[in-house]
């Protein structure tokens, strides 16, 4: 596993070293004792969270996973929120999240150097909510960035 903290529980009070615009939640954590979780409340101009983690000298094909749970929604008929996934210069198309609280579900995306050696990339993932909201609290959980072997 290449990710350092991959599910937040190093720490009570940081989840260095990943950088974002969430905060550490002890309630409901996937694994482990603690997530992450990023909150939207009504007339914030920011409407977009993220979890970030540069890795260093990637030279093959790979896996990101990550699991998500919405946790509180208080949302009117229009609102939608997305979720993508940014490694080095690759972004994913935006999946849609259900805003149904709920269970946790699972993602992932393969990504791959292309033969090359990449020095630096940043692995990302970032949500978007737009649209009439009160309030949304997505929870995020047990990142894992790992080397695929060929058969």
């Amino acid at each position: 596993m290449l990710l350092v903290n991959p599910g937040f529980d190093d720490s009570d009070s940081s989840y260095a070293p990943w950088t974002g615009s969430a905060f550490i939640d002890q309630d409901n954590p996937q694994a482990g004792s603690q997530a992450v979780a990023i909150i939207w409340n009504n007339g914030q101009s920011n409407n977009g969270g993220y979890m970030k983690q540069t890795l260093t000298n990637l030279n093959g094909d790979y896996e990101f996973s990550y699991y998500y749970q919405v946790a509180v929604t208080r949302t009117g008929l229009s609102s939608t929120c997305s979720l993508q996934v940014k490694i080095g210069d690759d972004t994913t198309v935006p999946r849609n999240i259900d805003l149904v609280v709920g269970e946790w579900k699972s993602g992932s995306v393969s990504w791959s150097s292309a033969g090359e050696t990449v020095a630096q990339a940043d692995v990302e993932l970032a949500i978007t909510c737009t649209g009439d909201y009160d309030r949304i609290g997505i929870n995020l959980d047990s990142f894992a960035f790992t080397r695929v072997c060929s058969t």
